[in-house]
């Protein structure tokens, strides 16, 4: 294909060809219009790589894939979300969900997947909202890491497949989920363990998970990569987190599922440098206007928000008469639902969870000091 960004607030393009495949196992559906896109960019097809500025505040600039995500999983054109209660009817579409957990990851200080907005046209035909982003792979780690894509692990999740090797092999990971196994109360157990995994980065994606109340998630959506070196350990990135900000009292902290992150987070537990780890984790990100208070939260919903505004009309045009032709869902519908994810879940998850870390013993029940000089 011939993929070609327009930029009238820049005043730039850029035109690239490549090869273009259809992304996720939902949008194979028939009865799903809304397909997303996978873009490889390959000398074979054209283009070895797309040289474009594509997210803001992104010190990458090259990219070898991209996604063109529909946000099929929330979207007014996704037929199996048309359903009363449990979060999933489509009243509650922002296009928004997946966008914001990986901006909060990169506000706690970690790398994450960056994406946009734009519209897509397909041979002249206007497509609607979509949400480019990087695709997280070898190439997304080399960029940011150092080194070349195939010194690189990269495992994903899928529900009822368990772990699967997008790159590299999982030999490390094997050895890490051995590791928490055994005794991780012992002095070198632990240290090959800090070793193989960023505890930091690890922490922060634990906490980011359970303040979204990513319901769809653990054994599904979860992307880890390691540079095969010493000293080089895995790193967690939020991914497809559309089933997260339903209901403020969501409490997926005490989940365990064999063979993920949480048999590692539950594993270490009961480790007291590792509980003393996450609660300073915490805290650094829950107070004093860190990444996960309400001020930094809302004024992340609010800057995409903003950006897809007026956009919300022309989605509304090509898809919101679909599965609702007598009243088509329009940006009135989409307004309430923002309106309703910032006052109702963003401004009550943050004392909520963090009284479900304490439940957990992850957080004192004490207030922490705070330092004033003289």
């Amino acid at each position: 294909v011939s993929f070609e960004v327009i930029d009238p607030v820049k005043g730039s393009n850029v035109q690239a060809n490549c090869g273009i495949r259809m992304h996720g196992g939902r949008n194979r559906f028939n009865e799903m219009l809304k397909k997303s896109f996978r873009l490889y960019f390959r000398s074979e097809y054209g283009d070895s790589k797309l040289k474009y500025e594509m997210f803001p505040d992104s010190e990458i600039e090259e990219f070898d894939r991209l996604i063109l995500r529909s946000g099929n999983g929330k979207a007014w054109a996704s037929p199996w979300r048309a359903l009363a209660g449990g979060g999933n009817s489509l009243e509650r579409v922002t296009y928004l969900r997946d966008q914001i957990v990986r901006d909060f990851q990169a506000a706690t200080g970690n790398h994450a997947i960056p994406g946009t907005f734009m519209h897509l046209y397909i041979n002249g035909h206007y497509w609607g909202i979509y949400n480019p982003v990087e695709r997280p792979t070898e190439h997304f780690a080399a960029a940011r890491f150092g080194g070349e894509p195939e010194e690189y692990d990269v495992l994903k999740w899928a529900r009822g497949i368990g772990h699967q090797v997008a790159a590299g092999d999982d030999v490390s990971w094997n050895q890490l989920i051995g590791l928490v196994r055994g005794n991780v109360l012992n002095p070198a157990t632990y240290e090959t363990i800090q070793n193989l995994l960023d505890l930091d980065n690890f922490a922060d994606y634990m906490a980011v998970n359970h303040f979204a109340g990513n319901s769809d998630w653990i054994d599904n959506n979860v992307y880890t990569m390691r540079r095969r070196l010493a000293g080089e350990p895995f790193r967690f990135y939020c991914w497809d987190s559309e089933e997260s900000f339903l209901s403020a009292g969501t409490d997926v902290s005490d989940r365990n599922v064999s063979d993920t992150c949480t048999e590692i987070h539950m594993a270490l537990r009961v480790h007291p440098e590792y509980r003393q780890l996450f609660a300073d984790r915490v805290h650094r990100s829950f107070f004093n206007e860190g990444a996960l208070t309400f001020g930094r939260t809302s004024r992340i919903l609010d800057f995409h928000a903003d950006l897809i505004d007026r956009a919300i009309g022309g989605e509304s045009a090509r898809w919101g008469d679909l599965l609702r032709p007598s009243n088509p869902y329009d940006r009135g519908d989409w307004v309430t639902e923002v309106s309703n994810l910032r006052a109702n879940y963003l401004n009550q998850r943050r004392n909520l969870t963090l009284a479900q870390f304490r439940n957990d013993g992850l957080y004192p029940g004490v207030v922490a000091p705070l330092f004033h000089p003289q």
